[in-house]
């Protein structure tokens, strides 16, 4: 059974458009999750909502993309040894998290076999589970020694659309890391790395443009279309 909801008395409607900020709207209707109809409340078909919120006429914009983060299995983090960081993202904004890999999970197998079963089940779960609400786009296997082309038909055969950062892995050579993340792109599956220098022990500092990515800042939305040469110009998006 479908379900409809509608968000009305909205005071102020960010769009996320830098050429159009400001919507001339004070109402969001929504059908079974996905946002319908926004404008004026007397031209939205809101009648036999199920559910009506009143915003109260408070500002409503669309939650923010942190394009980086390294997710476990729900929302316990041990490296930092904190439960419940993503709800506390989604308090300051971010409804949307992408995995730049799961490098923090205890024993992360560097094995192929294990290097794709701990991304594909990292992408069911989060698939499944939206801690607060907010949702995790995880699933990013990290570079390690021995995969081969097949390795990465197979991950994106099973969902996989993303591949862990760069450089933390085990592949330490250049060129291996090269072919892999070619690899990768044919099959779909979208790369990131790092900007700054290595983060944690056993990291290998490798250029976007030696690696063969695109995507580069820390903050940056994980399929950008290009990848700057200079680090310095990178945009803070």
């Amino acid at each position: 059974m479908s379900k409809k909801r509608v968000i009305q008395n909205i005071g102020l409607l960010l769009s996320g458009d830098l050429q159009n900020p400001i919507l001339d709207a004070d109402t969001i209707l929504i059908e079974d999750g996905i946002i319908t109809q926004v404008g004026l409340l007397s031209n939205c078909d809101c009648e036999q909502a199920d559910l009506v919120i009143d915003a109260c006429g408070l500002t409503v914009a669309p939650g923010l993309i942190d394009g980086h983060v390294h997710p476990t299995f729900g929302e316990y983090s041990p490296r930092a040894n904190h439960s419940h960081w993503i709800s506390h993202c989604l308090q300051g904004g971010v409804t949307t998290m992408v995995s730049a890999g799961e490098v923090h999970v205890p024993g992360r197998p560097i094995d192929p076999i294990g290097t794709k079963a701990l991304a594909i089940a990292a992408q069911r779960s989060f698939s499944l589970a939206r801690p607060g609400g907010a949702k995790v786009i995880a699933g990013a296997p990290l570079l390690s020694e021995d995969l081969r082309r097949e390795d990465f038909v197979e991950m994106a055969q099973a969902g996989i659309r993303l591949l862990g950062e760069v450089g933390i892995g085990t592949v330490s050579d250049v060129k291996v890391a090269k072919q892999m993340v070619a690899w990768a792109r044919e099959t779909g599956i979208q790369s990131l790395t790092h900007t700054g220098g290595p983060s944690i022990p056993g990291s290998r500092l490798m250029q976007c443009d030696d690696s063969g990515n695109r995507s580069g800042c820390h903050w940056s939305y994980q399929w950008w279309p290009h990848c700057p040469s200079q680090t310095s110009n990178l945009p803070l998006v």
